[in-house]
C-alpha cells in the first residue's frame, strides 16, 4: 500500500461470518464464527502519515483462537510516500494466561516496500514442536515474480527441483512462459502465445521435457494472466 502524506484510508473488518449451508443440512455442521478485534495504535481510518512506525491488528475467534497480524510503517524519501508492509502473523490461544503457539509467519526483507523476497511459516503440534516451512521470491524492477521457491525447497535458493520461473511481455507485463519440474523426471513449460497487440492470450501451449503436450487457441478474449503466487500480498485491508 502506498499512500501519500494526505492520504487517508479506511479499512473494514469482518465481525461475523454465517455459512449458507444445503437443505438438509443442520446449522450444527456449519458453526458461527464471530471475531472480536483489539487493537493497538488502530484506527477505522488510518491516516499513513500519523500512524506509529509498528502497530498491531489482532484478530479473537469465537473458539479462543487469537491472530496478531503486525506492521511496520516506512518512508520513501524519493517518492516522498509512506508505505506499510507486514512483517509477521502470530496464531495462538490463551492456556492460564499463557500463550500456545499455533503458527507464526515471518516476512523478510521486501523488495521496492512491496513484495517480501522470504516467508517463514512455523506450524506447532500439540506438543510445542515446530515445523518449519521456507518461500523464497525474486522480482523485476516492474515488481513481477520471476522466481518462486516453493516450501519444499526450505530456503536453498540454489535448488532448481522446487524452483518456479515466469516470464513477461515487456509491452502490458502479462505472463508469457511458466516453468517447473512437476517431479524429477518431469520438466513443464507452459507458453502464453499474445495477440498482435500485446494485450490478451491467443493462445497457450503445454510443454513436457520439450515436447508437446496440448495447446488451446482463443477465439475471443481470455483472462490476462497474472503471475502466481504473488508472495501472499498485499496483506493489509482493502484502502478505499
Amino acid at each position: 500500500m502506498n499512500s501519500d502524506s494526505s492520504a487517508l484510508c479506511q479499512y473494514y473488518r469482518v465481525t461475523s461470518r454465517r455459512v449458507v449451508y444445503a437443505e438438509g443440512q443442520t446449522p450444527s455442521n456449519y458453526p458461527i464464527e464471530d471475531y472480536i478485534y483489539s487493537d493497538t495504535n488502530y484506527t477505522a481510518e488510518l491516516d499513513v502519515a500519523h500512524t506509529p512506525v509498528q502497530f498491531t491488528i489482532s484478530c479473537v475467534r469465537k473458539d479462543g483462537t487469537i491472530t496478531e497480524h503486525r506492521f511496520t510503517k516506512g518512508y520513501r524519501s524519493k517518492t516522498e510516500r509512506y508505505y506499510i508492509v507486514k512483517t509477521s502473523e502470530i496464531t495462538y490461544y490463551l492456556e492460564v494466561d499463557e500463550q500456545v503457539l499455533l503458527r507464526e509467519i515471518t516476512y523478510g526483507d521486501y523488495y521496492n516496500d512491496t513484495y517480501p523476497t522470504k516467508i517463514v511459516t512455523k506450524e506447532y503440534n500439540a506438543a510445542g514442536e515446530a515445523s518449519t516451512k521456507i518461500e523464497n521470491f525474486t522480482y523485476n524492477q516492474y515488481r513481477d515474480l520471476l522466481q518462486y521457491w516453493d516450501w519444499r525447497a526450505q530456503g536453498d535458493t540454489a535448488s532448481t527441483e522446487h524452483l518456479t520461473r515466469y516470464t513477461y511481455d515487456s509491452h502490458y507485463h502479462i505472463q508469457t512462459m511458466k516453468s517447473y519440474q512437476q517431479d524429477a523426471a518431469t520438466a513443464i513449460m507452459e507458453l502464453h502465445i499474445l495477440t498482435a497487440d500485446y494485450k490478451n492470450v491467443a493462445e497457450t501451449q503445454i510443454w513436457v521435457n520439450d515436447r508437446l503436450f496440448s495447446k488451446q487457441m482463443y477465439s475471443s478474449m481470455p483472462p490476462i494472466l497474472p503471475a502466481q503466487p504473488k508472495s501472499k500480498q498485499r496483506h493489509m485491508p482493502t484502502a478505499m
